[in-house]
């Protein structure tokens, strides 16, 4: 857990605020970065699409 990394994710993505409230900013910053990637990193894009959508606020994670 870092608060640093929390700050420049806010700014980078207008997303960040809605993340924290979860309480893992680590793992939203980390998806966040790694939006656009995901689909490069999973195959399966089903599944992040399901996590950006229903598990937004519960689980960005998996």
């Amino acid at each position: 857990a870092g608060s640093a990394q929390a700050a420049p994710a806010t700014a980078t993505a207008p997303v960040a605020p809605t993340a924290p409230a979860a309480g893992q900013p680590t793992e939203m910053q980390y998806y966040i970065v790694r939006r656009r990637r995901v689909r490069y990193w999973y195959r399966p894009r089903r599944r992040v699409f399901i996590v950006r959508r229903r598990f937004y606020r519960r689980r960005y994670y998996w």
